[in-house]
């Protein structure tokens, strides 16, 4: 059986029940509006993750110098094929001089 609880025992609980929201409330308050919300990560120790999960380019020439490499490998190309006599499909070149008047 459940004991019976007088309304003088009733009373006493509900002041302290009173009490303590009271005071939960008011701390509660003061800590909220004094905090500052804010997230912190732990600092990893760990260097090597950072160097495998970073794409680094070791060398390797700039895509633009690569263009201007290539560039100045076909001009050697055509001139050396046009001191030999062929163009560039390597077919032999008929000496014939093209002039134009102006």
């Amino acid at each position: 059986m459940y004991p019976v609880l007088g309304s003088d025992s009733l009373a006493r609980c509900g002041a302290l029940e009173s009490l303590v929201n009271d005071v939960v409330d008011d701390t509660w308050d003061d800590r909220a509006m004094n905090r500052i919300s804010a997230i912190h990560f732990l600092d990893d120790d760990d260097d090597e993750d950072d160097e495998k999960g970073t794409l680094m380019r070791r060398a390797t020439p700039h895509p633009g110098e690569l263009k201007t490499m290539k560039k100045a490998a076909e001009n050697l190309r055509n001139d050396l094929n046009a001191a030999k006599g062929l163009d560039s499909n390597k077919n032999e070149v008929n000496n014939a001089t093209v002039t134009t008047s102006v």
